[in-house]
């Protein structure tokens, strides 16, 4: 199967994913959304050898934090971990360095807040990253190192639990659109 491009495997109840996963060497989109026992731990460490992975659809798949293990997505642009109960992003996502779109939190059809209240420095390591989407978490501030996100475009921290304008964000030069509503 290393041919295959694109992977659709949602809506399962797939718990790990096979070794045999990295020899799909063309791959560039895998979708794992509604698998709601998959293990965050192994799912990234397996996925992470995917080196032609750049799109990762983790819709609802009911996973807690993101791992260190996220850090081996070094190839990753487009990842989607909407509706998963993230209450921890561990410091390695700022290993994405490819990362152009992230979405994290809830939709609005939930209409429960993560508890998600901080974000890790290292995500301003990502200086690709264009579409930021985080609605529904507990975020109270943004960290000075989005001053190096200067690519950003796109930022939506709506219903989050922000203390005061993010001066920060001033920085922004290329910020089209900004929902802090």
């Amino acid at each position: 199967l290393n041919q295959i491009e694109s992977l659709n495997l949602s809506t399962n109840a797939i718990k790990e994913l096979p070794s045999e996963l990295g020899g799909m060497t063309h791959l560039k989109e895998l979708n794992l959304s509604y698998n709601t026992t998959l293990s965050p731990l192994t799912t990234f460490s397996k996925i992470g050898k995917l080196t032609a992975l750049e799109t990762l659809n983790l819709f609802n798949c009911k996973m807690t934090e993101i791992p260190a293990t996220i850090g081996t997505l070094s190839h990753i642009k487009h990842l989607n971990l909407l509706n998963n109960p993230i209450t921890k992003i561990h410091p390695e996502i700022g290993n994405l360095r490819a990362l152009e779109e992230l979405t994290i939190g809830n939709d609005f059809l939930t209409k429960e807040r993560l508890t998600l209240k901080t974000l890790p420095v290292e995500l301003g390591k990502c200086t690709l990253l264009r579409k930021l989407t985080m609605p529904l978490c507990s975020i109270e501030e943004i960290p000075v190192s989005f001053s190096q996100l200067q690519q950003l475009e796109y930022l939506d921290l709506s219903w989050n639990k922000l203390k005061a304008f993010p001066e920060v964000l001033t920085t922004l030069k290329k910020l089209h659109y900004l929902d802090l509503s």
